[in-house]
């Protein structure tokens, strides 16, 4: 089973609420490209952020959102001395890591920093067709001089998804990839591991 592989860098996420005191009242998220997931985009508006010793800018991922969140690297956490969760999903109530999100109109203080885990995000056709569910554990294998496997890879099943791989900027730069790639998902024999259990 072959599955496309993307790179996502740090950026945020912000409910309709925090964006109006962030860039003022009646604003609304300007599309600068849109990304592999139907619907979503790259915003033209930026935040800057601070967190624990540092401070950086982060582009916004639109449309609006449940929860303000906002996705860095474990070696960006290292850098600016904090520790958030790693999080399986999106909107998570785990987040316990807290940040300034600054833009042109004000700012807002939030509980919104997570680290998030390599996942997989597909369709529920092709999740059927590749006997695929959702919340699964995979692993993901990459090709290259720099190949290696990525295990715990959680699949996501939505029908707005498109089938595609998401690594964060330290599995890219650990495995050589630049996005685009494709890797092969390789699943545990579920049998095998429970007839190995019974001998």
């Amino acid at each position: 089973m072959r599955v496309r592989l993307e790179v996502s860098g740090h950026h945020c996420h912000v409910t309709a609420s925090d964006l109006e005191k962030l860039f003022g009242a009646g604003h609304r998220l300007r599309v600068l490209r849109p990304v592999s997931q139907p619907g979503q985009f790259a915003a033209v508006d930026v935040v800057r952020i601070k967190i624990g010793r540092g401070e950086f800018t982060a582009r916004i991922v639109g449309p609006v959102r449940k929860r303000t969140q906002v996705e860095i690297s474990l070696t960006e956490a290292k850098k600016f001395h904090v520790k958030p969760p790693l999080s399986y999903f999106e909107h998570t109530a785990a987040a316990d890591v807290s940040c300034e999100l600054i833009g042109p109109n004000g700012r807002v203080r939030r509980k919104a920093v997570i680290i998030t885990q390599r996942h997989i995000h597909s369709d529920p056709k092709t999740a059927a067709r590749l006997h695929l569910h959702n919340h699964q554990e995979v692993s993901v294998k990459t090709r290259g001089p720099r190949s290696l496997t990525f295990h715990r890879v959680i699949v996501r099943v939505h029908p707005d998804y498109r089938f595609r791989c998401q690594l964060d900027t330290d599995e890219a730069n650990a495995a050589g990839i630049e996005g685009g790639e494709w890797g092969t998902i390789v699943v545990k024999n579920e049998k095998r591991k429970a007839q190995k259990k019974l001998i």
